[in-house]
């Protein structure tokens, strides 16, 4: 019973602590961890997929490219419709 009243007396304290230790440890971690690029002076390296170092002006190039060929292909989707909806809304037209 003397364990029970140790344990709600004092539990707020003790849980605080542990996540405050486990939040502690988790930046520890990502700061030695990512902290290649402060001390290699590597600003440009994005990630790594595969093994591959993808460089972040090479991401964004690609990602660029792949914003515009979607838009492109919506805008002729979009485009396509809007034509198609006035085509068979006009009279003496075959459809």
């Amino acid at each position: 019973m003397g364990v029970m009243s140790f344990l709600r007396e004092r539990m707020g304290k003790i849980l605080a602590i542990v996540i405050g230790l486990a939040l502690f440890a988790f930046v520890v971690g990502e700061v030695l961890r990512s902290g290649s690029s402060f001390f290699k002076d590597d600003r440009n390296l994005l990630g790594e997929v595969s093994g591959e170092k993808v460089a972040y002006d090479e991401f964004l190039s690609a990602w660029s490219k792949t914003l515009t060929s979607l838009n492109n292909s919506l805008v002729r989707r979009l485009l396509r419709r809007s034509l198609l909806t006035i085509y068979r809304k006009t009279p003496g037209t075959p459809m």
